[in-house]
This record gives structure tokens, C-alpha cells and sequence, in this order.
């Protein structure tokens, strides 16, 4: 009986995270995305977002200096920690040269890290709507997301969210990191704890510093991350 019920959970996360992609076809309204989203009746990130206004936005975790802020950015930029199951001898970082799709497992995969480093934990900021990012880890030059989600911190008061998919050399304000994807007064914006995970997640869900369900379904990313490198003659990046 525990096995088929371990086994019945392993299909299940396997199935939910099939169905979850933030990508969005540029030629597609995010609003088509949202519509095929499951409705909850709890909090979720998508049904507590709205239009982004910074002063209406809930406080984040308070990290203490931007020296801190900027050491632990490159510490989850640079950290090799990942067993990527078809090269099982090589360490591999967080998928961010492959930005097209995976944001929740890279953020989820984030504050596990920063577990293990005994840093408070970022909380999650979620944004939706019609996003486009220029960016040189894609042939195309740019891809689309209807929705997208990295660490978000303050220090002094100000907003930065950690994202080296969308800035690999430092955390950005909210609202240039916004700014990355379009008009940010066109965005809808929900902040939500450590532990939210895709868009109808429980939004005031701690982490519980494993993230097995983003480390399963990294794997997946990981294996676009390197074929993309291979394609762009840029293995040695990863």
C-alpha cells in the first residue's frame, strides 16, 4: 500500500508539472494561458495579483546590506549543485541559461539554497501578463512567458528580485526587473511566500528547504539547457 501510494504521488507531481510551463507563443494573449489555469478558491498567486502599483505590494523578507544581497545573487547564480541524471558525474547549476520555461523550478531550487546557507528566505514575486524578454541565451534573441516568478527581497526598504535568467550580474528593482518584460503598469504583481510554487500554488506556503518537486522537474530543464548550449556551441557554460 505505501508503495503504490508513493508511486501514485510520483505520477501525480509528474503530470502536474507536464501541464505547468510558463511559456507563452508571442502571438498568444497571456490571457488564453490564465484561462486554462485551475481555479482554487484559496489564495493563489494568480487570483492575489493585481496591476502593479509598488506601494500597494506586501514587504518582503529584509536582507541587510547589498553586499549581502549581491553575494548571495552570485551564490545562486554559480552554485553547482544539481546531478543531471544523464551526466552523472558533473555538477550543474540552476537552468538559467535556458529562460524560456522553468522560472518556478529555478526560484523553487533558489530558496533551497539559501536553506542550506541559513539565509532568511526570499519570499516569491509571480507577475502575468504579456511578457517578452530579449536575451542572448535563446536563438530567436527573445522568448515569451504568460507568467514568471523569481526571488524577491528588500534591503532598505527597496525591492530586488534575484533573477540571473533575466540579469545574470546583479538583483534588479522590482520595477526594472518588471521593466526586462514589458510595461510594468500592464503586469499584474503578487508576492507570495518561500514555498509558492506555480500560479495556483497556495501563495502563503513556506518552503520546506527540500524542493524535491523543482530538483524532479529540473531534471527536465536541464537536459534543454545543455542540447540549447550544444546548438550554440556553448557547452562550456554550463
Amino acid at each position: 500500500m505505501i508503495i503504490f501510494s508513493v508511486l501514485f504521488m510520483s505520477l501525480a507531481f509528474a503530470q502536474v508539472d507536464e501541464e505547468l510551463s510558463a511559456y507563452r507563443d508571442l502571438e498568444t494573449d497571456y490571457s488564453q494561458y490564465e484561462q486554462s489555469t485551475p481555479k482554487s478558491l484559496r489564495r493563489t498567486p494568480l487570483n492575489t495579483a493585481t496591476l502593479y502599483d509598488e506601494e500597494t505590494l506586501p514587504k518582503a523578507t529584509s536582507w541587510a546590506s547589498k553586499e549581502t544581497m549581491q553575494s548571495r545573487f552570485e551564490g545562486l547564480r554559480d552554485e553547482k549543485f544539481l546531478i543531471w541524471a544523464k551526466k552523472p558525474d558533473t555538477l550543474r547549476r540552476s537552468s538559467w541559461l535556458y529562460p524560456d520555461d522553468g522560472c518556478f523550478a529555478r526560484a523553487a531550487l533558489a530558496m533551497r539554497n539559501m536553506f542550506k546557507w541559513y539565509a532568511p528566505l526570499a519570499n516569491k514575486v509571480f507577475v502575468f501578463g504579456n511578457l517578452r524578454v530579449k536575451t542572448h541565451n535563446s536563438p530567436k534573441g527573445v522568448v515569451g512567458w504568460w507568467f514568471h516568478v523569481a526571488p524577491i527581497v528588500e534591503v532598505k526598504n527597496v525591492k530586488y528580485v534575484l533573477d540571473p535568467a533575466i540579469e545574470p550580474l546583479a538583483p534588479l528593482t522590482l520595477k526594472e526587473w518588471l521593466a526586462k518584460m514589458g510595461t510594468p503598469e500592464k503586469m499584474k504583481v503578487a508576492i507570495c511566500a518561500s514555498g509558492a510554487y506555480s500560479p495556483s500554488d497556495n501563495c502563503d506556503k513556506e518552503s520546506d528547504g527540500l524542493e524535491l518537486r523543482a530538483e524532479k522537474a529540473q531534471q527536465h530543464y536541464l537536459g534543454l539547457e545543455y542540447d540549447r548550449m550544444a546548438r550554440m556551441g556553448r557547452v562550456n557554460e554550463l
